[in-house]
């Protein structure tokens, strides 16, 4: 039998489609060693034979010509590139030609010498410019010897004596202040330091007794005199005292300056309004902001008003943040994971003694979280708690949690098939020409989080557009339901979803709960006979052999055919996205109890789409926040979620993703540093280097934004989804409409068929100290 010939793999090139510069040829025939034939094209890299670009040609090289039988052939991009680069480089050289005749021509005629005056001579006496120190006059001021009262009643005035008002009252009444009479001192001369002369323009009370109750006035008249004669302070601008803070007001500063500086507030209200602003208006505020910041423009510390408005801006945001640096460690790798909370341990957490003070929070991703878990596993048989590593507590953070979330949501209500199915995600997603909408969650997560938010929104809309007209698709208002309170309505309002999944759980009579319905004491009992076993795998293998109990299958949900599928599908979205958006809110309002209580909303839903490693987090979070921690190390886990960089309300982001944040401008900012030593020894300073950069960059404008970039108006979009779905009547039941795409998860309620295999789960991640919190291996 003959063998098969093997011939020698070659390319054989195309001469009738080649660059005329290079000879590349754009097509070409590549034959396997089998013999099969297979043609490339490059076209991509071919440029047509147009008069413009033969043109060019000749003008470089005066021989080439093209045939007629050239129609095929063209150029490449690479030698055309060339042609454009040599014309770019011809100008170029033109223009410094240009340049340099210029400057020949406008060259002064040579000489011999050239001589020019400099601004002043080196051999000058006079100084450049006059030295001025502070003060230039001194006056030369002589310490007094302060008289005493009774010298100072005696003592000889400017043309003046002492005198004493007569009484105007009867002899026989008591004594009383009868009348202020100006007395004491001359007006102080031009040189007069002296303190005597201070005293001068003082009241003082004349009384009808002895001279001597003149003593007992003193103080008194200094007061008054001091708070009457003394120069405008502007009190309500410079008092800071608590009780000052929370008894400020806007008209009390306007009386004021109306007394003291009544030209300025003129002059500011004539350039704020044309006509005198009304109490308590914005013209009104404008006016007496500006007038406090004026008056306080050249003063070391800040007023009253300036303080508060500084105090109000930066109120919520984060002021000290100290930057840890990066570490190299593979957490992959227990022992160099063991070795870094070694180290950050004696850095980072209370001793006192060499023992722990108070365990610290170590947040991350789930995956984190399990990693500092096993580590603390393979060193819990150490001797002490430091030894143990138990000065950390780890956790998982919120930002993983709603990127998560909305991945198990996407499972559940996302199909690329059913582009065709009105009123389902992958539909509007072509509708608003989401094109960023693509790929994985993680990978596009914004995007994602925007879309279905504009749905929800559309949803919300359309309700409250049939508010008073409520369809089958949730209740009927009650009647005088606008009438009745806050608390009736929510009472009316509130249905508790989780109910059936709250009876299967904690049903032990349940089929899902057949083999844990007898645990005890750690053991498990089988249920035909008294054995017991420490695993759940034995005792299944026992009842299997010896009791011939059937292995469980899996039945299918028979779907009745006479139900709307397209009005649960929108109920189902409507619900999990409003999951979601609570636990986002949460994060934005800084609310920690809101954002902890999330996780037991999240774990049925994570255990129906198979998220394992997020069921087990909500299983730990619930747990730590549920009485496995003290009650201080509890609220500072809640509380201590979030971080707020600008100020303000509603500004709060998740710890995880500011650090997100900051190794994405890291590596933006300090691409300089290509190793590793040279990013761990200066990563202390990338979140100083990252604001520096920023600041710069607004300030001078280098980086400025390429093109016009015309964002989506949401809006728009939330009200073209609103129509749709009118259109579509999602308000009205409608059985048996259906969707082509079957794969499409339709149930009603989220919780439906989140049951299977949940007990369990619960059961096994259950931990029962802040540490070590792995599974219990014999569940």
């Amino acid at each position: 039998m003959a063998t098969e010939s093997v011939l020698t793999p070659r390319r054989v090139y195309d001469g009738q489609n080649v660059c005329l510069l290079c000879a590349f040829s754009f097509v070409h025939t590549e034959i396997s060693s089998t013999g099969e034939k297979h043609e490339v094209k490059l076209f991509k890299h071919k440029l047509r034979l147009t008069d413009v670009r033969v043109n060019n040609v000749k003008k470089i090289i005066p021989s080439f010509h093209v045939t007629d039988g050239d129609t095929n052939n063209g150029f490449c991009t690479k030698c055309y590139k060339i042609v454009e680069k040599i014309f770019r480089q011809e100008e170029e050289v033109e223009k410094l030609k240009s340049s340099l005749i210029r400057t020949h021509q406008t060259c002064p005629k040579r000489s011999k010498t050239v001589e020019k005056r400099l601004l002043r001579s080196p051999f000058s006496s006079v100084q450049q410019k006059q030295q001025k120190t502070f003060p230039s006059q001194f006056m030369v001021k002589h310490a007094v010897k302060i008289p005493s009262f009774s010298a100072m009643c005696t003592m000889p005035l400017m043309g003046a004596g002492l005198g004493v008002a007569q009484p105007h009252v009867q002899s026989n009444e008591p004594a009383t202040i009868v009348k202020q009479f100006i007395a004491i001192a001359p007006r102080p001369t031009e040189y007069d330091t002296s303190l005597s002369s201070a005293l001068y323009w003082y009241y003082v009370y004349i009384v009808d007794s002895a001279l001597s109750e003149w003593n007992k006035k003193t103080p008194m008249c200094i007061k008054k005199c001091t708070k009457e004669f003394a120069k405008p302070s502007y009190k309500e601008l410079i008092k800071k005292e608590y009780s000052d803070i929370f008894s400020f007001n806007w008209k009390n500063l306007y009386d004021e300056l109306s007394q003291s500086c009544p030209g300025l507030l003129t002059i500011i209200s004539s350039v704020v309004a044309d006509s005198p602003p009304q109490t308590g208006s914005k013209a009104f505020h404008h006016i007496l902001l500006s007038a406090a910041i004026g008056l306080h423009g050249r003063s070391q510390e800040m007023s009253l008003v300036q303080y508060m408005m500084g105090f109000i801006l930066t109120h919520g945001g984060c002021t000290l943040r100290y930057p840890l640096g990066l570490f190299k460690c593979n957490e992959n790798k227990t022992q160099e994971l063991i070795r870094l909370l070694k180290q950050l341990t004696e850095k980072y957490v209370p001793l006192r003694n060499g023992e722990i003070f108070e365990p610290v929070f170590l947040g991350g991703d789930r995956l984190t979280d399990e990693r500092v878990q096993s580590a603390q596993t393979a060193m819990s048989n150490a001797y002490s708690p430091k030894e143990k590593l138990e000065g950390f507590i780890s956790k998982i953070e919120d930002f993983h949690r709603l990127m998560n979330f909305l991945e198990a949501i996407y499972k559940l209500t996302y199909n690329t098939e059913s582009a065709s199915d009105k009123g389902t995600m992958h539909y509007y997603r072509n509708l608003l020409n989401m094109r960023n909408v693509k790929g994985k969650v993680k990978n596009a997560y914004r995007p994602f989080k925007l879309l279905y938010y504009t749905i929800l929104d559309a949803i919300c809309l359309l309700l409250f557009l049939d508010h008073l007209e409520m369809t089958e698709m949730e209740k009927v208002l009650p009647e005088n339901f606008q009438h009745k309170t806050k608390e009736e309505k929510i009472a009316w309002d509130t249905t508790d979803i989780c109910q059936n999944l709250r009876e299967v759980v904690f049903d032990r009579d349940h089929p899902v709960n057949y083999w844990l319905s007898n645990l005890e004491n750690g053991r498990i009992k089988c249920h035909f006979c008294p054995k017991s076993y420490a695993y759940l795998g034995s005792l299944k293998s026992h009842e299997s052999k010896v009791h011939n109990l059937p292995a469980e299958k899996k039945r299918k949900t028979v779907k009745p055919k006479d139900k709307d599928r397209v009005q649960d599908y929108i109920a189902l979205l409507f619900k999990l996205v409003l999951l979601h958006k609570h636990l986002d809110t949460a994060v934005d309002m800084g609310d920690g109890g809101r954002s902890v209580r999330s996780a037991k909303y999240e774990l049925p839903v994570y255990n129906k789409t198979n998220k394992t490693k997020y069921s087990i987090g909500s299983i730990h979070l619930t747990a730590l926040t549920s009485g496995l921690l003290p009650s201080d190390q509890e609220e500072s886990l809640i509380n201590n979620r979030f971080i707020n960089l600008q100020g303000g309300k509603n500004n709060n982001i998740a710890l995880d993703e500011f650090v997100e944040m900051l190794n994405r401008d890291s590596k933006v900012a300090c691409s300089g540093h290509q190793t590793v030593e040279s990013i761990i020894a200066h990563s202390k300073e990338y979140p100083i280097v990252i604001d520096i950069t920023k600041h710069f960059d607004a300030i001078t404008e280098i980086h400025q934004r390429k093109g016009f970039h015309h964002l989506p108006s949401y809006k728009e979009d939330v009200l073209k989804v609103m129509k749709d779905l009118q259109e579509l009547n999602v308000l009205e039941n409608q059985p048996g409409r259906t969707f082509k795409c079957k794969a499409l998860v339709v149930d009603r309620n989220p919780y439906d068929n989140c049951f299977e295999g949940l007990p369990s789960m619960i059961y096994r991640h259950r931990p029962h100290v802040p540490f070590r919190r792995l599974r219990d291996p014999h569940l």
